[in-house]
């Protein structure tokens, strides 16, 4: 059972090699394409779809009409926390992404209050 206003948290695995698998830049918009670089390009491909797979697993769970994979689309920041944005705005769920020997690692976060505006 969870209490109401409890953080809320779903997480998400995914592997990479050592170039972008052609599955992996299908699941990506070309705005998540391009911010990934060259430079670790397939981790960086590999926890953006982690992040992915984890908010659509909270979405399904918290909103009332679950996100799509489209509606989702994460963006980097250069030394900050991706931010996830719901059919082009900023969601306030927090991103949490780690990369280790060929694995990316996500963790997506509710603070409890979520509604699903989209009606």
């Amino acid at each position: 059972m969870t209490l109401p206003g409890r953080p809320r948290a779903a997480f998400a695995r995914v592997r990479y090699g050592s170039t972008v698998h052609p599955q992996h830049r299908r699941l990506l918009t070309r705005q998540e394409l391009a911010s990934i670089g060259q430079r670790r390009g397939p981790e960086r491909a590999a926890g953006l779809i982690a992040v992915k797979h984890a908010a659509l697993s909270l979405g399904a769970t918290l909103l009332a009409q679950p996100p799509g994979w489209s509606d989702l689309v994460v963006r980097r920041r250069e030394n900050a926390a991706q931010v996830l944005e719901l059919d082009g705005r900023p969601m306030t769920w927090r991103v949490s992404v780690s990369h280790c020997d060929g694995l990316a690692v996500a963790a997506v976060m509710s603070d409890g209050g979520d509604h699903d505006d989209r009606r």
